[in-house]
């Protein structure tokens, strides 16, 4: 019998994911655990359907799928040929990125969603889905109206606030761009109306119209201007070109208007546009986590442990931040039978950590395993 016992080092990664269907494939070269049967002792199981933990739970896992979870003091170790030995550790289902282009805006041509896969995964994201499955709303389009013509995701908080002030039908005509000037921006956030979103919300609601609200990617426009977000520590990881072409969209941002009324301007729709995801949050709309990834300063995988804290700033609960990225993702999909959860006939697709993400958002990050199911069905 083989063991494996689990430290304070750096994350372990075991196994890369190879996902189906809407979810495309992060899987790499080096798979291990796909062909074996393995037990993960004595963990913390977090059910995020019941938002209950179950304490001294093994995880049988057999060719990538979870075949069982039972209490651990019924399980003889001897019966297996691997044993991870995970006292007190808590799994938790692999998390996903539901707006991810798979070449961003900002990206040079050769570098495509490939290239990201290791960021991916050494931030325990194990899927994503590609934005063409999404939809973007033709500027003169209304949100409800597309909502009602069957939209299945509204994407970017911005697109709400568009719709959510006195002047919007106005806007859609005269807004030469989904960029708006400093002063639609002020207009926008000076003349919102909550009645007007509030009828938006119920429409999406009614005709189970999901949002993403990507605030990640506004984040660029509000603080493009101040060195402490421009000098990230996470840009050491990104080609030198990558960064060239980043910094000059900052530029080009800023130089729209660079004044303070701009400035403030671009900082109140920002915030703005979180006060609208709260709206959401209370009205019923089903929240998914996305990032636009390679947009300027949206770091591929690391976005996504950005837009969990972004939702839980906003104000949802961090359970309700983590369902946005877990197991609703599964919903949205339809896959609910494969993954999200941990529970028998899923996926071997989850994360082991110290501590419980669902009680602190911030303890998606601490990640000592990342285990993946490594073969095709």
């Amino acid at each position: 019998m083989k063991t494996f016992f689990f430290n304070n080092s750096r994350p372990i990664l075991l196994v890369l994911l190879l996902a189906m269907g809407h979810i495309d494939s992060l899987s790499g070269q080096n798979v291990l655990f796909s062909e074996i049967r393995y037990l993960i002792d004595h963990v913390n199981v977090v059910d995020v359907k019941k938002e209950e933990v179950r304490p001294d739970q093994s995880i049988l896992d057999s060719k990538g799928i979870i075949e069982s979870v039972r209490n651990s003091y019924g399980v003889d170790v001897n019966d297996f040929k691997t044993v991870i030995g995970a006292q007190g550790k808590y799994p938790f289902p692999g998390l996903r990125d539901m707006h991810s282009p798979k070449r961003g805006n900002r990206m040079p041509s050769f570098i495509n969603r490939e290239c990201m896969i290791p960021f991916f995964i050494a931030n325990e994201v194990t899927g994503v889905r590609d934005i063409v499955l999404g939809g973007r709303i033709p500027l003169r389009r209304s949100e409800a109206d597309a909502s009602r013509k069957g939209l299945r995701s509204l994407e970017h908080a911005r697109d709400l606030l568009f719709e959510g002030f006195f002047n919007a039908e106005d806007f859609r005509q005269l807004a030469m761009s989904q960029d708006p000037s400093a002063e639609w921006m002020q207009a926008i956030v000076g003349l919102y109306d909550p009645d007007r979103t509030a009828d938006i919300s119920e429409i999406m609601v009614k005709n189970d119209t999901w949002y993403v609200p990507t605030h990640v990617k506004c984040k660029m426009e509000t603080f493009d201007d101040a060195p402490s977000f421009i000098e990230d520590a996470r840009n050491q990881y990104s080609l030198t070109m990558l960064l060239d072409a980043w910094n000059a969209d900052a530029d080009r941002v800023v130089a729209l208007d660079s004044t303070a009324y701009g400035r403030e301007a671009y900082r109140k729709f920002y915030r703005m546009g979180l006060e609208i995801t709260m709206e959401a949050f209370d009205a019923g709309i089903r929240i998914l986590v996305g990032t636009d990834v390679g947009d300027s300063y949206v770091y591929p995988g690391f976005a996504v442990h950005d837009e969990l804290e972004e939702l839980v700033f906003a104000g949802s609960t961090p359970m309700e931040a983590f369902r946005a990225a877990t197991i609703d993702t599964a919903e949205f999909l339809g896959m609910e039978g494969q993954f999200g959860t941990i529970v028998a006939r899923r996926e071997a697709d989850f994360l082991l950590s110290d501590a419980i993400p669902v009680r602190d958002i911030g303890h998606t990050k601490d990640i000592h395993v990342l285990i993946c199911r490594g073969g095709s069905t």
